[in-house]
């Protein structure tokens, strides 16, 4: 395995960064047998009706890292706390922007901005908060799927997320998986034991009828998506299906279902269709429920994806993943972490041959580094290759910064140039991303099934 690293990283980082993938590729991981064990400890069928495990928050290192943020909302059936709220648009956050103004770190005119209520009347202040540092689009999902004008966008930011164990993408050790991960890896492996929660439709349901009374919810927010995370809820699809389906048929308004995936499932899926673990309408009927899928490119190569993450995954592979969702109507968000900068141009033009609008809806996204189960990832790896632990956590956030700043700069250009739009500046749900075969001409727009205009 072969990454050509960016100059500006010093040879000794290089080195380091070669041992870590070495150390790490002793044990790639195959996530089609993941996905396989994960459903098999993750997943049960109870009354007939479908449960998922998830990680109790409670008990992880990922807790500190929620709490400093947001809150982990209890669940009353089980008295646990399988749930975390995530605030998509940190710079709509009252709570964040308080920060921000007492941020010594940034000039007085910044924090002067940042002491002033957001203005959800001006549209152009709206989508410039989408495209800043570690914020996301994901509430235009919602948004548009309840007809409601863009200055209510606020009270659609907000998640509950329920994380299904385990990562398709993990060999299931403390150093395993994606180096920049969040979760704990306890939490990413699927057979912990006193780890995780069964949850059903009820439970979720429950909680969010709660939470919609408690007018004290992150300062009087409305609560409009259940996001299914974890490594990969496609491991669940037919709990998401009855997520979506109970929502529908009692009639919730304004509640709406996203899963995560990393696209490393198109195998598993089509393996569970065969032996008729899944309907074979379970995708499409995903798409006609209306449900939207938030989608992680890991690499722009295989060479790439496994220095990242750790799985044997190709770049073929993820466009298949993608292919079966946007095939069934299935909206997807598509976002790319860490892109190999020198085969990133490469990557782009594989993502238009085979899909209109995919590139155009492509987002580079940065990392956060100051999580604590990536700290302590990263401490085994350095410990497993003997070099300081702080030497290699400064080797891979320098790589990660400037693949970003690169890949954030070529976007800037070719999204404006190829089709005259401001990267991360437009509402990426009037989009969706087809096959170029099934079009007249790939400069053709599609909206999305459900489409309803702002204006």
């Amino acid at each position: 395995m072969s990454i050509v690293f960016h100059p500006e990283i010093s040879d000794y980082y290089k080195d380091m960064l070669e041992l870590a993938d070495a150390h790490r590729a002793k044990t790639l991981v195959d996530p089609t047998k993941k996905a396989q064990g994960m459903r098999k400890a993750c997943v049960r069928k109870r009354h007939g009706k479908t449960e998922i495990r998830c990680v109790n928050y409670a008990v992880t290192e990922q807790k500190k890292d929620i709490l400093r943020r947001t809150d982990m909302p209890l669940d009353t059936i089980t008295t646990t706390n399988p749930y975390r709220f995530k605030i998509d648009t940190k710079e709509f956050d009252p709570n964040e922007r308080v920060k921000k103004s007492r941020d010594e770190t940034l000039p007085e005119h910044v924090r002067n901005e940042y002491s002033e209520p957001f203005d959800f009347n001006d549209i152009r202040k709206i989508f410039n908060a989408f495209a800043t540092k570690y914020n996301f689009d994901m509430p235009m999902f919602s948004l548009r799927k309840a007809n409601r004008p863009l200055k209510d966008i606020r009270h659609f930011d907000l998640a509950l997320i329920p994380q299904i164990m385990g990562c398709t993408m993990h060999d299931w050790t403390s150093s395993g998986g994606c180096t920049y991960c969040y979760v704990d890896a306890n939490s990413n492996t699927p057979t912990t034991p006193n780890w995780g929660i069964w949850l059903g439709v009820e439970n979720m349901l429950q909680t969010v009828k709660e939470l919609r009374e408690d007018p004290s919810i992150r300062g009087g927010l409305e609560l409009h998506r259940i996001r299914v995370s974890g490594g990969c809820p496609t491991t669940a699809l037919d709990f998401v299906r009855e997520l979506a389906e109970t929502i529908e048929t009692e009639g919730i308004e304004e509640l709406y279902v996203q899963f995560d995936t990393n696209l490393s499932t198109a195998k598993f899926i089509k393996g569970m269709v065969k032996e008729k673990k899944y309907d074979k309408d379970i995708l499409s009927s995903l798409g006609g429920l209306g449900v939207c899928s938030y989608v992680a490119f890991k690499g722009t190569t295989r060479e790439n994806i496994i220095h990242n993450t750790q799985a044997d995954v190709s770049v073929e592979d993820q466009l298949e993943a993608l292919g079966m969702l946007v095939d069934n109507d299935i909206q997807v968000l598509p976002c790319i972490y860490n892109p190999d900068y020198k085969t990133f141009p490469d990557f782009i033009d594989k993502l238009n041959e085979n899909f209109d609008n995919a590139s155009k809806l492509l987002r580079v996204e940065a990392i956060k580094w100051d999580y604590e189960p990536t700290k302590a990832r990263i401490k085994c790896i350095a410990d497993a290759i003997h070099v300081p632990v702080e030497y290699l956590f400064s080797a891979y956030k320098t790589e990660e910064s400037l693949n970003y700043q690169k890949c954030e700069e070529f976007m800037l250009h070719y999204i404006g140039n190829k089709y005259g739009l401001p990267y991360k500046q437009f509402d990426r749900t009037q989009y969706a991303i087809v096959r170029n075969d099934d079009l007249p001409s790939s400069s053709v727009r599609r909206r999305p099934p459900g489409f309803q205009s702002l204006e």
